[in-house]
């Protein structure tokens, strides 16, 4: 888990990371800036169990703070790239 927590910490430089536990099973994840700004997100551990989930994650916080800073949104193919898999199906 620390290398993932060291992913997410290398994929945004120009913010302090900081990692709480939470009871319920989640990590509270802040991001702070050098000006005070914060990006606070709720993540369920299992997000750090596999490396792209780790990505989808980057990915997620990249969304959220271009969509903070008033940036078009991402397009639909950056989107779809992250459904990697099928549902199954039963017969």
């Amino acid at each position: 888990m620390k290398q993932a927590f060291e992913r997410v910490a290398a994929a945004f430089p120009d913010f302090k990371l900081a990692t709480q536990p939470r009871p319920d099973g989640y990590f509270l994840l802040v991001l702070q800036r050098q000006d005070g700004k914060e990006l606070k997100r709720a993540v369920p551990s299992a997000q750090f169990s596999a490396p792209e989930r780790v990505d989808w994650l980057i990915s997620a916080i990249r969304r959220d703070l271009a969509q903070e800073a008033g940036l078009p949104p991402p397009s639909v193919t950056t989107l779809q790239s992250q459904s990697r898999s099928c549902l199954p199906t039963y017969l």
